[in-house]
């Protein structure tokens, strides 16, 4: 059947992509990735506006649909360089699209800046590479950052804090929680052989609350580090590997009750016990927490049940090493950063448990050295993040 159009109808201008209300643009852009937003803001200073980070209607549901992605972070002199690293599937097969984009700014100039881990698009930061004591708080997109305030005893830290950084669902509250110790010796000089304190103290900083640290008790004594492989938020809740030899495996501070806590590990770490930690990895994969042990992938699929953990595969296509899970890339894949025994080099991949093989993203890769993050891409304000928008 022909349509047949009025001379009216026929007579009005063309319609282009501008002229679409503004729910509907906003409703196509938040499907683009990260860089696409930023072209988009070059446009007209309309659409800039639209997409701004003053627009709470398009940061929010862009956040509610942005897809995980990487800041990886590469050590050099006399800084660590970010870049932030989209991986998005094309839906052709075995073809992803990658970009690899260098975040070129100094937050705060002449400091050395070191990410601890990420929650709802925002990053924790230390600007010291030794203590990893917690300062900065920052948005990597919007540039907006706040820092933590620095306490009266903080020059008496005396080795690595260890740190985590999280939201609570019920009291819309961020928090940040750090594990410190205070003597008399100095966080870089390295050495555990220092006149500490028997007891590590636990410090909570509520964002928007009383500006100052508020120590809420002993903290475990384990683990000692805080590096972001054996790190990760889930749930409300902050999850560290425990880096010494003992019955506790996963060591969790929830920011709601801010009560610590354990899990248990698989049940064959019971009967085998793992005596080499540095090779375990935390992190998230399909909405459970899992576990990385050398090339194995263990999921908890249950919450807080220790029969529930479940062995997803053991790689064995690639050289003896270890590797943290960063994504699921859909279809079964696996996105991980893999590192071969006594190399130094860090690998990006996509590893299929069903076929079992590999393919390397050589676009990361070739930052060569360097830790990598999951992060979820956010435009919105601290102030609208504070709201429990």
């Amino acid at each position: 059947m022909d349509i047949q159009l009025t001379p009216q109808l026929r007579n009005l201008p063309p319609l282009t992509l501008t002229d679409l209300p503004k729910e509907l643009l906003i409703e196509i852009f938040s499907w683009l990735p990260v860089q696409s937003v930023f072209s988009s803001r070059c446009v007209s200073k309309t659409w800039y506006f639209l997409l701004s980070s003053s627009n709470i209607q398009f940061t929010k549901l862009y956040f509610q649909r942005s897809p995980t992605q990487l800041i990886c972070q590469v050590p050099s002199i006399p800084t660590f360089h970010f870049h932030f690293v989209e991986i998005n599937n094309n839906h052709k097969g075995d073809a992803f699209g990658v970009k690899v984009c260098p975040l070129k700014y100094e937050l705060i100039a002449g400091c050395t800046l070191v990410a601890l881990n990420s929650c709802r698009g925002f990053l924790l930061l230390a600007t010291d590479v030794y203590s990893c004591n917690p300062t900065v708080l920052c948005n990597p997109f919007t540039r907006e950052y706040v820092t933590l305030p620095i306490g009266d005893m903080d020059y008496k830290i005396s080795i690595r804090v260890v740190s985590g950084f999280g939201f609570c669902a019920e009291s819309k509250k961020f928090k940040v929680v750090r594990l410190v110790y205070r003597g008399k010796g100095n966080a870089r000089a390295g050495s555990r052989r220092l006149q500490l304190p028997e007891n590590r103290m636990a410090e909570v900083y509520t964002i928007g609350g009383a500006d100052s640290w508020r120590v809420i008790g002993p903290a475990p004594k384990y683990p000692e580090q805080s590096f972001p492989s054996f790190s990760t938020y889930f749930n409300g809740v902050m999850h560290w590997v425990c880096d010494k030899n003992g019955p506790d495996y996963i060591v969790t501070f929830d920011f709601e009750s801010e009560c610590f806590g354990t899990l248990p590990p698989p049940p064959i770490f019971v009967i085998e016990p793992v005596l080499d930690r540095t090779k375990m990895m935390i992190g998230v994969l399909g909405g459970c927490l899992c576990l990385s042990n050398n090339l194995e992938l263990w999921v908890m699929k249950k919450y807080g049940v220790q029969d529930s953990w479940t062995k997803v595969y053991a790689i064995d296509v690639l050289p003896h090493g270890s590797h943290q899970v960063l994504k699921s890339l859909g279809q079964g894949k696996v996105l991980i950063k893999y590192r071969e025994d006594h190399h130094f080099d860090d690998r990006i991949i996509s590893y299929n448990p069903v076929e079992n093989n590999c393919k390397e993203f050589e676009e990361v890769s070739d930052l060569w050295s360097f830790s990598a993050i999951p992060h979820t891409p956010n435009f919105m304000t601290f102030t609208d993040a504070l709201k429990g928008e």
